[in-house]
């Protein structure tokens, strides 16, 4: 990883608190985002006009006290400590030289690669300048290893501030698109700049990129999110309250290529810890079904189904949910991905793809158990992937997506997050009793076909 001497940044203006004075929810009713577009009505982009920021110093991996977690080899950076506690990675021993952290190793034909982690809490907790930062490493004009794109939280004081640096790859416009719960609420072309967005914490940091057929780079991206909502003057001069934000190149000035890794380093930060690692590879494999959105916000986090065993916390019966799909044509499917959180107890699912019984799931024709979940059920947006399998099914017949306990009489409880594509269909539930069927949203989930595919 390399540092710039010459950083080109972006970031927004003022904070606002989310309780909105009279003035300002004027302000928004009258000039309302749409959900696409530009915000800004200028003919040119707007620009930033706030002081410099010097990024991190580089940083070394150790070939000693790596692991593998989250489903990616893990490497320590610099002097930084990696420690396993419970479904968590702990990242310690964290100085202020800004080369400690940990080098998540990403597959062959990734896409995408999010971190999310622990709130880091008021900036009031660490000194003056200490700072947290996301990069994506990659291959540029045929160097690999390098450093693609950047994104740094600096410790303001009483605040954080978000920048974001593309200039190893792009001198171009900036692409900012702003999204609430889930959903975008608009987006807007910026110059590059060093001024900082302003939030008071952030839980969420990743990298979001596409490939051609020849692994050559056809966009990427740096984001941060956060748990709560805030009001954010953007560039443009609107007012936006959002949760998350993405910031992206409009072109590259160089040739760009195979996204190897994504590394999270800190300064004057002494620990963080990493809750889930999602990723994406996607080896050319047919998609057959899917109402999973982008991987950023690739399902509804907080609303969903019931999964559960009989003896879950509070008692009750156990439930199991079938979502219908049909396929236009002929195919084998090789892979599964579902939505599904885990809550309390026994983590552990199942997931198959059943024949059709009057309008309800009928036998299983393949199903795998014992699944566990990266996720928490109110989070976004790991997913279960099931592979190993190799499953013809006929076009025009309607099968079944059905995902449940291990085991009946378990302890589990999850959720089977709902979409937010808008599909609706056939939803069967089963309380231990029989199937029950309604038509309402799907839950979220893709089918696959055979043969080496993606996973996250």
């Amino acid at each position: 990883m390399r540092c710039f001497g010459s950083a080109i940044l972006l970031a927004l203006s003022i904070l606002l608190p989310v309780t909105l004075s009279s003035a300002q929810q004027a302000e928004i009713s009258a000039a309302p985002f749409g959900t696409t577009g530009q915000f800004s009505a200028a003919a040119s982009p707007a620009p930033f006009a706030f002081g410099s920021h010097l990024l991190a110093t580089p940083a070394e991996s150790r070939a000693d006290q790596g692991i593998v977690f989250f489903g990616l080899e893990q490497t320590p950076l610099g002097k930084a400590t990696l420690t396993v506690s419970g479904q968590t990675l702990v990242v310690g021993n964290i100085g202020t030289g800004g080369g400690d952290g940990v080098l998540a190793t990403l597959e062959p034909n990734s896409t995408y690669w999010d971190a999310n982690f622990n709130s880091l809490g008021s900036p009031k907790s660490y000194p003056p300048g200490s700072f947290f930062q996301v990069q994506n490493i990659g291959t540029i004009n045929g160097a690999p290893n390098q450093t693609l794109a950047t994104g740094v939280a600096t410790d303001l004081g009483s605040q954080w501030g978000l920048s974001f640096n593309f200039s190893p790859v792009s001198s171009s416009t900036l692409l900012v698109q702003y999204s609430l719960k889930g959903t975008l609420v608009g987006s807007e072309t910026v110059k590059p700049s060093p001024e900082r967005m302003i939030v008071p914490t952030f839980t969420d940091a990743g990298i979001d990129w596409g490939t051609d057929k020849d692994g050559n780079l056809l966009f990427v991206s740096v984001f941060f999110s956060w748990s709560s909502a805030v009001a954010v003057r953007t560039p443009s001069g609107r007012l936006a309250v959002i949760d998350h934000v993405e910031v992206s190149p409009t072109a590259f000035n160089a040739a760009v290529s195979g996204p190897s890794g994504g590394s999270l380093t800190a300064s004057g930060i002494p620990t963080f810890t990493l809750t889930s690692e999602p990723f994406l590879v996607n080896n050319g494999g047919p998609t057959l079904f899917s109402d999973l959105d982008d991987p950023i916000t690739a399902y509804q986090c907080c609303f969903g189904a019931l999964i559960s065993g009989s003896k879950a916390s509070g008692g009750g019966a156990s439930s199991t949910v079938g979502n219908a799909f049909t396929l236009q044509n002929d195919a084998t499917v090789g892979q599964i991905d579902v939505a599904v959180g885990s809550s309390s107890g026994v983590n552990a699912f199942t997931v198959g793809i059943y024949s059709d019984s009057g309008g309800a799931p009928g036998t299983p024709l393949v199903e795998l158990t014992d699944l566990a979940s990266s996720t928490t059920y109110g989070s976004c947006c790991g997913l279960i992937t099931v592979t190993g399998f190799s499953l013809p099914v006929t076009a025009g017949t309607q099968y079944w997506l059905v995902v449940g306990p291990a085991t009946l009489t378990s302890t589990t409880v999850g959720g089977w997050n709902s979409n937010d594509t808008g599909v609706s269909g056939s939803v069967s539930v089963n309380n231990g009793s029989g199937w029950t069927t309604t038509q309402q949203t799907l839950n979220a989930f893709d089918i696959l076909g055979a043969g080496p595919q993606r996973k996250r």
